[in-house]
């Protein structure tokens, strides 16, 4: 990651794969990345979502596709603001 001048950070997140009141360690991307949290499903793939919402995975030794896809699908991603009720 280091090579691409990736920097994540290290948060508590919930993911679709955690029960109830759990949460799990997830690398947290850059605002470049649109924050992307990657969470390591059952110890054995690395996975995010993409800009659409859809959960991607790719499997845990293979860093430089997970990097290569996290930027492809992420770069530039800007998520959209929570909207607020006009009511």
């Amino acid at each position: 990651m280091t090579r691409r001048g990736l920097a994540f950070t290290l948060e508590w997140r919930r993911f679709p794969w955690t029960r109830g009141w759990d949460v799990e360690r997830a690398l947290v991307g850059p605002s470049y990345l649109g924050n992307v949290a990657l969470g390591l499903k059952e110890g054995r793939s690395w996975g995010w979502q993409d800009r659409d919402g859809t959960w991607r995975y790719v499997r845990r030794d293979r860093l430089d596709l997970l990097v290569e896809q996290v930027v492809e699908t992420r770069a530039g991603f800007v998520p959209p603001l929570p909207r607020r009720n006009t009511a």
